[in-house]
């Protein structure tokens, strides 16, 4: 017999945890840098389908989120050079198939899940703020939408790249994120939920030739050092109507 699509559950959910990047190399970044976690958050929708004639327990879930993405550092050197850096962006993200199996046990409900993601940051900002060697105070916010100008913004801003043959600077910033979904959630008390998520995104937060722009040698080679993807851990609770 094939599956077939049993009648959904509609819910509203919201979620809160911490968020940073991972697969950086620190070395090649060129800094000593401590990488610090974010606040993260998340407030949605999502639709739980049974699969009808398949094995008993299938779900297809799909959900539509606005959430975050982001993490901060801190860097020390020289006699008082001293900053924190904080990358923290607000994104639309829509998982249409992920896929879950749902286990009762007595009067709860856990259902394991996994399927793909794809985001878009809508808004957001780049900070440094810290002092530099000879104790001048240092504080500079620039939004992910804003294209670098050298007259106002630190030399170490990642936002933007200068492209060579068009004689322009152009932004550097990872709009669009593809990753994973994966968790599990448990229902009770009929229309209540709660879960963890995990969300391991694949794209680097810096385009390519922003990259090599800021990690190019004296003698002109490029470097493609890779800044890190993010990574997400977040509790969450729905209400299921």
């Amino acid at each position: 017999m094939s599956a077939q699509l049993g009648r959904p559950t509609w819910s509203v959910f919201a979620g809160a945890g911490t968020q940073t990047i991972v697969g950086q190399d620190k070395k090649n970044w060129g800094t000593d840098g401590d990488i610090k976690p974010n606040f993260a958050w998340t407030l949605g929708a999502e639709a739980r389908i049974p699969l009808m004639g398949s094995d008993f327990g299938a779900t297809w879930l799909a959900n539509a989120a606005i959430g975050t993405r982001g993490f901060h550092d801190t860097y020390k050197g020289g006699n008082k050079y001293e900053t924190t850096e904080w990358i923290h962006t607000f994104n639309i993200q829509l998982a249409p198939f992920m896929f879950g199996w749902n286990f009762d046990i007595r009067s709860v409900s856990i259902m394991p899940f996994a399927g793909p993601y794809v985001s878009f940051d809508f808004a957001g900002t780049q900070r440094e703020k810290g002092k530099w060697d000879d104790g001048e105070k240092l504080d500079e916010k620039v939004s992910i939408w804003h294209v670098r100008d050298p007259n106002k913004l630190a030399d170490n801003a990642y936002m933007s790249w200068y492209d060579e043959s068009a004689k322009k600077w152009k932004r550097g910033h990872q709009f669009i994120d593809v990753g994973l979904n994966f968790g599990a959630n448990v229902y009770f008390a009929k229309r209540f939920y709660a879960g963890a998520t995990f969300q391991a995104g694949f794209m680097q937060m810096i385009k390519k030739k922003a990259r090599e722009y800021m990690f190019t040698d004296e003698d002109g080679s490029k470097k493609d050092y890779k800044y890190g993807t993010s990574f997400t851990f977040l509790c969450r609770f729905g209400f299921e109507f």
